[in-house]
Formats: structure tokens, sequence, C-alpha cells
């Protein structure tokens, strides 16, 4: 008699705290907030199609394809500016990069807005130019960046 009430006890005691931690596991489940994720591509192929604007160190700098960085699943939350997850995965990866002010990316994999006379590094998000600099662009999940670096901003521009 003393045994079957021990094991009675003994089966309850593992049905609740079964029932507990089983409970646990999904609020915890329901509390995950999912990912926020953006694509990001750094190129510099236009430095491939001005080979006579760069001198041939910085031309030899360049992949063959162009691309410095690409990932189509860069990880941020909610508020985050494109400054901070840009550099961030840049540096993930160990890539080189400087800037001015948290604003204008100076340089990105040794190639400097200086090494063409009128060149630089520009970005896009869903294929348009924001009017503010990457430090003030607030992501949003899904977006296609792009920063990409022009030998000659006049051509570039059309003037």
């Amino acid at each position: 008699m003393k045994k079957t009430k021990i094991l009675t006890a003994l089966l309850a005691f593992t049905l609740i705290f079964t029932a507990l931690l089983s409970g646990c596991g999904d609020k915890a489940e329901e509390d995950k907030t999912p990912a926020l994720t953006c694509s990001i591509t750094v190129t510099a192929a236009d430095v491939l199609e001005n080979e006579d604007l760069i001198s041939a160190e910085k031309f030899a700098l360049v992949p063959d394809d162009g691309i410095i960085y690409q990932n189509d699943k860069v990880e941020f939350e909610e508020g985050d500016m494109l400054y901070d997850v840009l550099t961030g995965a840049l540096e993930s990866e160990k890539i080189q990069y400087e800037a001015q002010s948290s604003s204008y990316i100076v340089a990105i994999g040794n190639i400097y807005a200086s090494d063409c006379q009128y060149g630089g590094w520009l970005y896009k998000v869903n294929g348009e130019e924001p009017s503010v600099g990457c430090n003030e662009y607030e992501l949003s999940d899904g977006d296609v960046v792009e920063f990409f670096y022009v030998c000659d901003y006049n051509a570039y521009y059309g003037f």
C-alpha cells in the first residue's frame, strides 16, 4: 500500500513538473521575436570598368566580380541604423572600412573615396538613393542595401 502511494505521488510530481516545463517552453517560443533581416552588398565594380582612373595597386584589391561583401540575411533589431548594421557586418568578416562622423563611408576594403579624383562610396536601399546619411537611415525588414563605389561622381550623376 505504501509503495502504491509513493509511486502515485512520484507519478503526480512527474506529470506536474513536465507540464510546468512544457508551459515554459511554449511561453519562451511565444516571446521570441522573429529576426529582422536585410540584404547588404558592397561592390566596387565601377573600378573594374574604370581601370584608367585608379592606381594599379588599388585596382588589384577589387575582386574579379567587384563584390567586396554580400550577405542576403543580415540580422538587425527594430530601430537599428544602416551604418551600425553595415559596420557590424564588415567587422564580423574582418573587412576594412573607415568613416567620417559615422555617416560618410570613406573606405571599404581599402578602396578610398580619394583613390579616384571624383570617387566615393554611395548607397541605395531598395533601388533608391536615400536623402540622408547611412547613420540616419533606419532599416526595415527585407530592405535590400547596396553600397557601391563610383570612380567619377560627375559621370555617375550625368554632369
